[in-house]
Formats: C-alpha cells, structure tokens, sequence
C-alpha cells in the first residue's frame, strides 16, 4: 500500500489484489500463476486482515470497490485452466457454475465470463463469450465469436461496450475487438490482447495491427484512428480524464505525456523492463488521471532489479 506521494505503507504476499470496497482490499495467493491461488484474505487500509473467503480459487476479479468477486476454480485434467466460477456478494460464495470469469463493469453489476465448450489447449482455453449479472445469471451472450482466457478484458466506463479478445476461428489467434452489448455488434481492431485502457468519452486505446501505428483510438462515433501525437512504434496507456502516457522501446526511460492536449517528455530514473513489448503493467495511471505509478530496472537489465516511481502531471 502506497500512499498519494508513493511512499510504502505496508504490505503482505499476494499474486491478485483488488479493491472489495472503499476501505477494504481483497489478496488471494503467493505462488505466482500458474497454480491454485488459495482463498482470498480481506485486509483493511491499515494493513491488518480482517476476514477471509476460504474458498479455493485459481483467479480472481474483483468488483472494483463493490463488494463483489468472482473466483475460477483450479482446472483439471487436459485443460489449461478452470472451467467453473463462483462469484462472492459480500458475505457467501454462489453455487458453482460453468465459465471462466474475466472481468466486471465499472458498477460492479455485471459480469464478462467465457463459456464451453472449450478448446482443448495446453496454455489458454478459447469459451464462448457471455455476460452475467451478480447473481450468475446470464443477460448476453454472442453467438459465433470465441476469446481466449489469457486475453485482457474490459468494460467501457458507460457499460455499453466490451473490448476483448476475441476470434471467429478457434484455431486461428484472437484479436482484439469491441462489443456492443446493445447490438451485439463487433469490430475488429486487430492487435495483441493487452493493455486495453478506456477513457470516459468513452474511448479505448488499444494495440493494432494497421494504420501505421503501434496504438490506435477507437470510439464508436468515429472507429479507430490513430494516436495523435506519438510515434509510430509507441505504446500507449491512457487515464479516464483522457491524458495519456506513451514510451518508445527506442527510448524506454523516456515518458511521453499528453495532459489536456498538452505534450511534455519526463525522464525516468531508469529504463522500463523490457518483458517484450514494454506493454503493462509496468505502467499505472492513478484513478484521477494526474500522476502515475512507473516500474523501472535499476540495473538497466530483465533481471528482476526493479522500483517504484511516481510521476506526477
């Protein structure tokens, strides 16, 4: 836990963490992924647990401050990972279900979940795409379009849209894309499945595969175009007020920001870790959209050697 300036609080062993409410923070596993997280352990803002969901869950979303979860149960046999969830209110866990959980809109009423039949696979499972309330029941489904459990997910700040990762052909890779829950509409953005970030417009940055450039915006009055004001070759994250923060590989101790159409460069105390594509989570805008939190290498290598710096806009 940091505090507004970034300095360390406290804090404890976890792989998932997420916020139950305003004053309280759920944490499930130390492991790592890749195995069973255990139960999730509820603390409050000073530190100190104050309950416990003994429930044994592989993955967890939280509700974001809505005293709400949902927990995939650990997989079995030939598949990558579970097939069953659960989904918490507040004081007792649901029957079990058919899904694997993926993430929940801003006001913790619904739920996107991918269902079987699943593919058969050693690394991600590919579910038909569904939407739950609260309560597990289903109030949208799409029919022909499969994602993939290891893609990012997320709901537009309105609820109406849902980017994810998405593919018509189980046996071809998934793509990032935007559903209209109203319609059930999809557009394909193309693009690897990670560090989707929407704004309130509402519109969505997300990696693409044309228009010339790493980054795209894609809002539903105009479709995707590019990111203005940053380099071709740029990932970009974006904070709900709209500001953006773009690196380079070319330059990864460089920050590029875009605060009220203003452009201004901020130099880091060290390089971003290179894990490939220098895509999230190395980068966190605060909820406010006027300061980030940066993880950097210390030594300038992939080794692990990693801090914390907080840039404020």
């Amino acid at each position: 836990m940091l505090d507004a300036a970034g300095q360390e609080l406290w804090g404890f062993d976890a792989w998932q963490t997420g916020w139950l409410g305003p004053t309280t923070i759920g944490a499930a596993g130390t492991s790592g992924p890749g195995a069973a997280l255990e139960t999730v352990r509820l603390y409050d803002l000073s530190g100190s647990q104050t309950g416990e969901v003994s429930t044994v869950f592989e993955s967890v979303r939280y509700g974001g401050g809505h005293d709400i979860f949902a927990g995939t149960y650990p997989g079995n046999g030939d598949f990558a990972q579970g097939g069953t969830f659960s989904i918490w209110n507040g004081t007792a866990v649901s029957r079990p279900q058919p899904g694997n959980a993926q993430a929940w809109s801003d006001d913790g009423s619904r739920l996107a979940v991918l269902l079987p039949p699943w593919t058969n696979e050693k690394v991600a499972m590919d579910g038909r795409l569904a939407i739950v309330d609260g309560t597990g029941k289903q109030v949208f489904a799409l029919d022909g379009w499969y994602g993939s459990t290891l893609g990012d997910y997320t709901f537009s700040p309105n609820g109406r849209y849902l980017a994810g990762c998405l593919t018509r052909d189980p046996d071809n890779f998934e793509q990032v894309a935007v559903v209209d829950t109203t319609t059930g509409q999809v557009t394909v953005l193309g693009g690897a499945c990670s560090g989707l970030a929407w704004t309130d417009e509402p519109a969505l940055y997300a990696p693409s595969t044309g228009l010339g450039k790493k980054w795209i915006r894609w809002t539903p009055a105009e479709g995707a175009v590019p990111v203005p004001g940053v380099s071709h070759d740029s990932v970009v994250l974006a904070a709900r007020n709209g500001n953006i923060a773009a690196w380079s590989p070319t330059e990864p101790a460089m920050l590029d920001l875009v605060v009220k159409g203003v452009f201004e460069q901020r130099q880091l105390s060290g390089p971003l870790p290179d894990n490939g594509s220098y895509i999230t989570p190395y980068v966190s805008w605060r909820p406010d959209g006027q300061a980030l939190a940066v993880v950097y290498s210390r030594s300038g290598k992939s080794d692990g050697d990693l801090a914390l710096e907080m840039v404020h806009v």
